[in-house]
């Protein structure tokens, strides 16, 4: 299906943000540096849908998208781009429910803190960003009702906003730290338990975007959550390589939806209820993921306890296992964009 002259402006911004995204996938695997940009890019892709972008006929839409393409040249344009992209937000207020007011919210943290190193802009800025995105795709994959997913994402954004605060904090005493930990793994379990009632009761939708969304469940549950807790309990050994691995997680979460998004949107924009990328990427990226992080946290655990007794570790092993998962991930997104590149809308001129 073509897409025709008349579309707005947003809706060629939202088309093109997620080709910049699916170009930007093999190196956002290959090297960690790109995932934020390549999450962010596709997460704002769906925000652009989630705001109904293409009804608010915004002659800013393209020239929002190109100052976001030279984020690469100039660095300090990636925040006006998002405090462009928070207007936009600010100026909708009257018409925002749960969905976009959480969304929103997650942006105005990433923007106080943008890369600066603290903890809650991962953890509170672009999770927040991931749960609103994720139930706005349970909407479109699933039977649930817009006033559970409304009422739905207030609760968790809750939950997760107040689990991010000891995170973020350096707590003292075992006691404190033990009541925190039990806390957070609460709190992703009741992500995960919303998360489930949607995945549980799919709909007629064929584009992927629950099996995205799910392994961005997974790891923001295994990952943000697990990883974190365990960073809280007292431990005979050091646990400070735990929060960069849970932080790392987030990411990959972030990546994860935005890929969900791109499988939902290009699926719409076609105007077809299909799959736009097969099960072959999915599995590819979600296993080379996965063992990347294992990798990563064998790695971690080992050096840690081996610099607790005084020796120094040999992990080369591991570091290639982490390689394997790398290059597994990456076949499976170069398969991801051929098949994009296959199914995606054409837009006439």
């Amino acid at each position: 299906m073509q897409l025709n002259t008349h579309l707005t402006s947003a809706k060629y911004s939202i088309y093109l943000l997620i080709v910049l995204t699916v170009g930007l996938l093999p190196v956002a695997v290959l090297d960690v540096y790109w995932l934020r940009p390549a999450a962010q890019t596709g997460l704002l892709a769906l925000a652009f849908s989630l705001l109904d972008a293409p009804s608010l006929r915004l002659p800013a839409g393209l020239p929002v998208l190109w100052a976001w393409v030279l984020v690469f040249a100039v660095s300090w344009l990636e925040q006006a781009v998002l405090l462009a992209i928070f207007v936009l937000w600010c100026a909708n207020l009257h018409r925002l429910d749960g969905l976009r007011f959480v969304w929103g919210a997650g942006m105005l943290v990433m923007l106080v803190l943008w890369r600066s190193g603290h903890p809650l802009e991962l953890h509170l800025g672009l999770t927040w960003q991931i749960v609103a995105l994720g139930f706005w795709l349970m909407r479109r994959y699933s039977h649930v009702r817009p006033a559970w997913a409304a009422l739905g994402v207030k609760v968790v954004a809750g939950w997760l906003g107040i689990a991010a605060l000891p995170l973020s904090i350096d707590l003292d005493g075992g006691l404190l730290r033990t009541v925190a930990a039990g806390y957070v793994l609460l709190a992703y379990m009741v992500y995960a338990a919303h998360s489930y009632r949607a995945l549980a009761n799919r709909n007629a939708a064929r584009t992927l975007a629950a099996h995205w969304h799910a392994l961005a469940v997974l790891l923001l549950l295994c990952g943000a959550g697990g990883l974190s807790v365990l960073g809280l309990l007292p431990a005979p050994i050091p646990t400070g390589w735990l929060a960069p691995l849970a932080e790392q997680s987030v990411l990959w979460a972030g990546l994860a939806v935005a890929l969900a998004g791109v499988n939902q949107i290009t699926a719409e924009l076609r105007d077809e209820n299909r799959r736009v990328t097969g099960l072959l990427p999915f599995w590819c990226v979600s296993a080379g993921v996965l063992l990347v992080l294992l990798a990563g946290f064998g790695d971690g655990l080992i050096r840690a306890y081996m610099e607790s007794i005084g020796y120094v570790a040999d992990t080369d092993d591991l570091l290639s296992l982490r390689q394997y998962g790398r290059f597994i991930a990456f076949s499976g997104v170069i398969i991801y964009g051929l098949g994009f590149m296959a199914r995606r809308p054409t837009i006439s001129y």
